[in-house]
């Protein structure tokens, strides 16, 4: 029977498993990932500025989970073992008018009431996160500059914005990848860094 229309949550877990073996063991941490929004005919969409479970995982396997609403990360192992945490206090940031606006617009006849409704009139901490091999913590954030890099004690080492409405998509020792999207297809910008 579907949902009635409203704002509901994702939910979904992490479990242990193997390439060969499978499923060693499953559920072993549940979380809320995602806002969602159902209309009246069952069509679902993200909730804009909604509240999500932001994942990363470095090279060496350890898993950086982030409830965006407040920077308070939780590391864990390779055996889902919580091992560490770091919290920063990073402010939210309002929605303005304009933003409202032009979200109701894209959001189209179908949902823009439930838009509406269940737009939040603040914006979450990050949009996005990438964890380096060194465990720096790369954030998209709602502000200005866009990106701010913390290294794994929640200090900052930087902030830059990436031109062309490029978006972060990878870091690794000395690089940073970013892909901007155009007319024919994507383009892979890639660009030394050093903290």
């Amino acid at each position: 029977m579907p949902e009635p229309p409203g704002e509901y949550w994702q939910e979904s877990a992490l479990a242990l498993g193997h390439l060969t073996s499978g499923l060693i063991q499953d559920e072993i941490y549940q979380f809320k990932s995602l806002g969602m929004l159902i209309n009246n005919d069952g069509g679902l969409i993200v909730k804009p500025f909604s509240r999500t479970t932001l994942i990363n995982s470095t090279p060496d396997g350890k898993l950086f989970m982030v409830w965006n609403d407040k920077f308070n990360v939780d590391i864990f192992d390779l055996s889902l073992n919580q091992i560490d945490s770091l919290s920063v206090s990073i402010p939210n940031q309002l929605v303005t008018n304009e933003e409202r606006e032009e979200i109701s617009k894209l959001m189209g006849e179908m949902f823009r009431s439930l838009g509406q409704r269940y737009l939040p009139y603040t914006k979450p901490v990050i949009n996005n996160m990438f964890v380096d091999k060194s465990e720096n913590c790369w954030l998209q954030t709602y502000d200005n500059p866009e990106y701010l890099v913390l290294n794994k004690n929640g200090s900052p080492l930087g902030s830059f914005d990436l031109q062309n409405d490029m978006q972060l998509a990878h870091v690794d020792e000395n690089r940073i990848y970013a892909i901007e999207s155009y007319d024919k297809g994507y383009k892979i910008h890639v660009f030394r860094y050093k903290l």
